[in-house]
């Protein structure tokens, strides 16, 4: 009882200057990448220049929190500089997606998971809610698509599967943030999300992870005081995301290249996934693998201007899954970077049988390997806890050691009293 309760203080101690400092950027970052995904620059051109410098400023910012760590650990400050070096390479070759996760990443060592992702489920709603109720009031368009006689809607989004996949995101990083605290009232709430993203968008994929989200986040709340089972639960976990993540990015490959040899279950795997493993395959017959990546143009349905766009003279390409994208437009080195990232995780978490982070990291995985939103920072926040502080005891990445020795250290620090 007396750890529960070190715990609870620990989460909701308040921010230390580097957590209040790296928080500020991250949001900044978080809200950029969220702004270009819906069509809010139709109502202000503000929202174009918050794009732009946003971005710039949250990464600048991001940086500078590094300064601020009391204890700094050599071989991170060394992963940080060589990961940097790779994307600012890489960034001339395809873009800067790289660097902006790669910052928000390994500069969140030492900060609380916690208030990552409380920060990020936050913003979210926020920005789900300004968008749907400044489309409901018909200052931006709600684009509508038809599929299979059914009318797919985006509510204010670029396209509706956006739209989805910000419900689907907000439904995991809810399930994280409320980890033991997940009730059935939590999960009946989140079934509803589901069945709103299924009517509205008709984005399959999204609707079934939403819904499967409520249930496993429900089973590790009510295992959570189980120690046994709810370690039996974990550690089964661990080993199926060892096991799926390579199998999710080869896989990704293997249907590809089985769908161009006429394989009747790759096709069968294209027609359930919309057509995305032709596309991949059709990818790879445009575009080689190299180590640093490539430029890839795409053209899709998103958008004013590519619900308009004149489909026989511009035609239809998108790579849609985040696993092919990283091997094809980021490169081998960065697809190695992404691994070691993501098998930290699966390590840490394993380790700490975090559960609800095992569940969130799993959810995520598997919509990457059909969708395009892992590396955009104004989706998905779980990459980033991979070095971040999961126990609430202050650690740093390769240290035992506390970067605050006990609670009383813990001040509440401002941004303008971290500055100064």
């Amino acid at each position: 009882m007396s750890q529960y309760l070190d715990r609870l203080q620990l989460e909701d101690a308040p921010l230390t200057a580097r957590e209040a400092v790296y928080l500020t950027g991250f949001a900044l970052i978080f809200l950029a990448f969220f702004l270009k995904s819906t069509l809010i620059l139709q109502w202000t051109p503000l929202v174009g220049w918050l794009i732009k410098w946003g971005r710039v400023a949250g990464l600048g910012i991001i940086l500078i929190s590094v300064l601020f760590t009391r204890r700094v650990s050599l071989p991170m400050l060394g992963i940080m500089v060589g990961a940097f070096y790779f994307a600012y390479v890489i960034r001339y070759f395809s873009s800067y997606n790289m660097f902006y996760f790669l910052a928000l990443v390994l500069c969140a060592y030492g900060v609380r998971g916690r208030k990552i992702v409380g920060t990020a489920l936050l913003e979210t709603t926020i920005l789900i809610l300004i968008t749907v109720i400044i489309c409901a009031m018909g200052d931006i368009s709600n684009l509508r698509y038809r599929r299979d006689g059914l009318i797919r809607q985006s509510l204010g989004f670029i396209y509706p599967t956006d739209f989805a996949a910000h419900l689907t995101f907000l439904s995991i990083i809810f399930g994280v943030y409320k980890n033991d605290h997940y009730r059935i009232r939590d999960a009946v709430l989140v079934i509803m999300l589901s069945v709103f993203a299924f009517i509205v968008c008709n984005a399959r994929l999204d609707s079934i992870i939403i819904a499967l989200s409520a249930i496993l986040f429900l089973i590790n709340g009510l295992t959570f005081n189980t120690a046994k089972l709810h370690k039996t639960i974990s550690n089964f976990a661990s080993v199926a995301l060892g096991l799926g993540y390579p199998v999710l990015l080869l896989g990704t490959f293997y249907l590809s290249v089985s769908w161009q040899n006429g394989s009747q279950f790759a096709d069968k795997v294209n027609h359930l996934l919309s057509s995305r493993i032709s596309l991949v395959a059709e990818a790879l017959t445009r575009y080689t693998v190299n180590w640093f990546g490539q430029y890839v143009s795409m053209t899709g349905y998103g958008g004013v201007s590519g619900k308009t766009m004149d489909r026989t003279i511009y035609g239809y390409f998108m790579i849609d899954s985040s696993m092919a994208q990283l091997v094809i437009m980021y490169g081998v080195v960065m697809a190695i970077m992404t691994s070691a990232i993501v098998y930290v995780m699966i390590f840490r978490t394993a380790k700490q049988h975090f559960l609800a982070l095992q569940i969130g990291l799993g959810l995520v995985i598997l919509h990457a390997f059909v969708a395009q939103f892992l590396f955009n920072p104004g989706y998905d926040c779980i990459l980033f806890l991979a070095f971040a502080n999961l126990d609430y005891g202050f650690d740093t990445v390769f240290t035992q050691r506390p970067e605050y020795d006990n609670l009383a250290q813990i001040q509440p620090n401002g941004i303008l009293y971290a500055v100064a």
